[in-house]
């Protein structure tokens, strides 16, 4: 499983993965690239996203997510994950936030 999440991510991002354990912000993607991968993948690995907060994780493409993200960056409460993260999500087929 491993292999086709970077696969992907190098597909549709053209990022590519050389530790898993890397935070998914280095791709540095956001707004509506962050939702359009997330649409994808959901729909490529037949993966539940139903308990995915978008907004805790990226930010969209107004000025209020914006100004919300930043928000959470400097309360400290924005989440973040990796990329082991989501072949995790991948192989239990369903979203679960990182401990």
């Amino acid at each position: 499983m491993e292999g086709e999440v970077i696969d992907f991510i190098r597909l549709k991002l053209g990022y590519i993965v050389l530790d898993t354990s890397e935070s998914f912000d280095l791709i540095g993607i956001d707004g509506l690239d962050s939702e359009t991968f997330f649409y994808d993948f959901e729909r490529h690995f037949d993966v539940n996203m139903t308990s995915f907060d978008f907004d805790r994780y990226f930010s969209g493409e107004d000025l209020f997510h914006s100004l919300l993200r930043n928000k959470f960056k400097y309360l400290g409460k924005q989440k973040h994950f990796s990329i082991k993260h989501l072949i995790e999500v991948v192989e239990r087929s369903e979203w679960f936030d990182p401990v």
